[in-house]
């Protein structure tokens, strides 16, 4: 081997661990890149054919009656079972209730 030869196989020598890494990093990046777009690819067909509903409550085939009687509703209301909104009673440090309530603009 001439002396060039053997320089070029000594510099080779020296950077083959660097060049293993590089190899390993680029391979890894290449891996991972290559599943971003796959994945990428994957949501766009899935929400691109996805039904769309245009729901309008006013176009509704059902009315309240009909619903409620679809769906087994006995007739009792929601608005039984909430209590009203009372005054809320606060003391100040000087022993004197406050009464806050909502006042209605009208």
């Amino acid at each position: 081997m001439s002396q060039s030869k053997v320089d070029n196989y000594k510099k080779e020598k020296a950077g083959r661990k660097q060049a293993l890494k590089r190899k390993k990093l680029l391979r890894a990046l290449y891996a991972v890149i290559a599943v971003a777009v796959v994945v990428g690819f994957g949501f766009l067909i899935y929400f691109s054919t996805r039904p769309q509903y245009d729901v309008n409550m006013e176009d509704s085939k059902f009315d309240e009656v009909a619903l409620a009687s679809a769906l087994g509703y006995d007739g009792v209301n929601i608005t039984d079972y909430i209590e009203p909104k009372e005054d809320v009673a606060e003391e100040t440090p000087e022993g004197e209730q406050v009464v806050e309530a909502t006042a209605t603009a009208e």
